[in-house]
């Protein structure tokens, strides 16, 4: 692992409550500040980001967005920024969500390192989505021709097992597409 800082974190969570309106409910639980968006649902992938007028959607599939946005169709949904990440997950016929973000409460680990990772994008994939993937606002049209995609930055949080002593991977968030 040579070339990686570790060091020391701990990570929050704190859980929210959903209503029936889940872009409100999402836009609401995030609290107003910029991120990003991907979510996976029975109709196809959705990519967005909360900006001053709600939350932005784009698609792969000809549905509309916020049609595929529901509770019923939503399997699992991530909005994130560099302090947080809001997570949403089908759990028991319902959905769960809950915002993880760093400080000293909560689970603190061995070890926490970032790391950047390419991103593929589908030949097929619609402009409007192409400009999730890139560090640029996707207003930005030179963005969205723009052949090269952007890198997804993650954080990895190790722990140790207290038998062995090894360091295992044991939670990650997303911070920021580059």
């Amino acid at each position: 692992m040579s070339g990686i800082e570790l060091g020391p974190a701990c990570l929050e969570v704190e859980p929210h409550a959903l209503g029936d309106d889940l872009a409100a409910s999402i836009t609401a639980a995030w609290g107003g500040a910029s991120g990003r968006l991907v979510a996976q649902t029975f109709g196809g992938v959705l990519w967005g980001r909360v900006a001053e007028q709600g939350l932005e959607l784009a698609s792969t599939v000809r549905l509309t967005p916020e049609r595929l946005l529901t509770a019923a169709t939503l399997i699992a949904a991530r909005l994130f920024a560099p302090d947080r990440e809001l997570r949403v997950w089908q759990q028991d016929r319902g959905l769960r969500a809950c915002v993880l973000r760093e400080g000293e409460d909560g689970t603190c680990y061995a070890h926490a390192f970032e790391r950047t990772y390419a991103l593929r994008l589908p030949s097929d994939l619609p402009v409007p989505a192409r400009a999730w993937f890139r560090a640029a606002e996707p207003s930005d049209p030179d963005a969205a021709s723009e052949s090269r995609p952007g890198r997804l930055r993650v954080r990895h949080y190790l722990s140790r097992d207290p038998a062995s002593g090894l360091l295992r991977l044991a939670e990650h968030r997303l911070l920021d597409v580059q």
